[in-house]
């Protein structure tokens, strides 16, 4: 263990090592796309006597660096977070190789520890740009000042290379949290360590009488079932054992026939300091890692005696290394077998009745300030309260997916929800989800988009053809997600560059595409436009106009309030 505040202070030594020799070797220009694990690179930047251009494609941002290169003649640094941001570089890396010209490519990683585990945002990116790049690094993440010492003269000799050889470098340089040193913050953080791997185990009856009769839940994480039958027998398991059922919004479960079991509140709930009174003794948890950090968080401090993965696929999806085992099997067959077990030995009920009166407390607030703000949260709700069942929804990363997780309960009705929680980009979701639409029946199919990730990909509004399909932006003009980030803190830099606030209108985009279009600044507006759009044919784009100072103040009053309830429960 080292101290926390370290890490921050490593990250930061680490980055100023990176530009000052970018810089010593001419580097005069960096591109950069909005991100959070490459912050302490864009601080490092933003420090240095150097020309930073904050541009939100990585595709347009990686061939806006090549033409600066080419202008300039000198290497342009050009920087990304971590995932599928750094693959948005390489037609710009591969004209760079072939066009000779110098580019310093600075991908951010995520540590090795959460590698290969299902980690939010994480691939393999070490040598991601293959031949195309005469020379590539990897700068594992510092856990001591030594591993600093050398960053210098590595870069500098990286960039010389560029130089030299008129062509592209990648630097992938890992960084652990906290990014920056000056947020809050827990006293300490683990190092990695030698972890043995969750074992595969076929089903043997001696493993379930040691679930049944505990105080457990289930967590359903992104992808658990994919069919409503699937989704019956989860559920019908968890009534017989008396556990609750955590189902995030795109897991297959939440969102159908509503049922006894199921909390759709676990995110506030689990933001409150009384939280950790329902702390169970077993955890099964379905599917990928869940997308609510509050649940993740909660889950490594209740520490469950019992800790099962159940998910088909060889990955074991547990970066913050709670299993004890994964089992290979999926979901329903795992609880067809588990209910033979269950009506032997199940949970006392008041444990249940526990979880249910946190959940029907915080549901009453949320519905209260749904109804009465207007915030990213009630776009959310009016969206998924105006869809009939059936309808296909998909959901961007970054705010409308947290949204739809927070405050959206599952209202009786089924919905095909699809995400693209693989590396959990931006990229390409436009264009995802008109293929969506395409590959569904011929039920009405609806993108929930923030206005960063809308613009990201406008250009493929161009494919939807005559397809059906209502795109609601929600349009806080900027990168809203950070503010809930302790880089929001920054007393200089967080607005210029993470909120990278837009001059382009979602509005004028959509039209020049030949896309109907309608802008909304409150609940009615937008429950009317959404009556009439999902119902006509072709393309049309709500655009939900709001403020983002609001919004992060109405999710904090919400947790605030959720936490007094769990108080006044406790």
């Amino acid at each position: 263990m080292i101290g926390r505040e370290n890490i921050g202070a490593l990250n930061a030594a680490r980055a100023r090592s990176i530009v000052r020799a970018c810089v010593a070797q001419g580097v005069r220009h960096a591109v950069v796309s909005p991100g959070s694990r490459n912050t302490p690179v864009l601080l490092a930047l933003a420090a240095a006597n150097i020309d930073v251009r904050v541009i939100l494609d990585e595709r347009a941002a990686g061939v806006f660096a090549l033409g600066l290169s080419k202008a300039a003649g000198s290497p342009t640094l050009l920087s990304c977070t971590s995932g599928s941001a750094g693959a948005n570089y390489l037609p710009a890396v591969v004209e760079a190789s072939h066009g000779r010209t110098a580019i310093v490519v600075v991908t951010a990683d995520r540590p090795e520890e959460l590698q290969g585990c299902g980690a939010p945002q994480t691939m393999n990116q070490i040598g991601l740009y293959g031949s195309f790049c005469g020379r590539s690094e990897h700068l594992p993440a510092p856990q001591t000042s030594a591993d600093v010492n050398d960053t210098e003269a590595l870069v500098e000799t990286l960039v010389q290379y560029a130089a030299e050889h008129r062509g592209p470098v990648h630097l992938n340089v890992a960084f652990r949290e906290p990014l920056w040193d000056g947020g809050s913050m827990p006293d300490e953080v683990a190092l990695p360590r030698e972890v043995i791997a969750p074992r595969p185990l076929d089903i043997d009856p001696s493993e379930f009488s040691q679930l049944c009769g505990f105080r457990g839940v289930f967590v359903c994480g992104p992808d658990t079932v994919e069919s409503e039958a699937q989704r019956t027998v989860i559920l019908a398991a968890a009534e017989r054992l008396g556990w609750p059922v955590l189902a995030e919004a795109s897991s297959g479960v939440r969102f159908g026939a509503d049922h006894v079991n199921l909390v759709t509140t676990y995110d506030a709930v689990m933001r409150s300091d009384t939280s950790d009174a329902l702390a169970p003794e077993v955890v099964v948890r379905f599917g990928k890692t869940s997308t609510s950090r509050a649940l993740n968080e909660w889950l490594s401090r209740a520490r469950p005696s019992r800790f099962l993965l159940v998910d088909s696929s060889p990955v074991s999806y547990d970066p913050d290394q709670l299993a004890h085992q994964h089992i290979r099997v999926s979901a329903a067959h795992f609880c067809e077998q588990l209910m033979t077990w269950a009506d032997l030995h199940p949970c006392e009920q008041t444990w249940l009745e526990r979880w249910q009166r946190c959940e029907a407390g915080a549901q009453g607030l949320i519905a209260t300030l749904v109804k009465s703000s207007w915030w990213e949260g009630a776009v959310a709700h009016r969206v998924l309260a105006s869809l009939p069942e059936g309808a296909a929804l998909h959901l961007a990363n970054s705010m409308p997916i947290r949204d739809v997780d927070s405050v959206c309960i599952a209202g009786g009705r089924h919905l095909r929800v699809f995400t693209n929680r693989g590396v959990n980009g931006i990229d390409g979701t436009v264009a995802t989800a008109i293929g969506e639409a395409n590959g569904v029946d011929d039920g009405p199919m609806v993108l929930l988009v923030g206005d960063l990730a809308f613009l990201h990909d406008a250009a493929s509004l161009a494919l939807a053809g005559a397809k059906r399909i209502t795109i609601v932006v929600v349009d806080n003009r900027g990168g809203g997600i950070f503010g809930f980030l302790p880089i929001a803190k920054h007393p200089t830099e967080f607005e210029r560059l993470f909120i990278t606030e837009q001059e382009t209108d979602p509005a004028a985009v959509a039209l020049a595409y030949g896309a109907r279009v309608e802008c909304v600044t409150n609940d009615q507006d937008l429950k009317i436009a959404l009556a009439e759009e999902i119902e006509r044919e072709g393309v049309g784009v709500i655009v939900a106009k709001v403020s983002r100072q609001e919004n992060i103040d109405t999710h904090q009053r919400m947790w605030s309030q959720v936490a007094t309830m769990m108080e006044a429960l406790s």
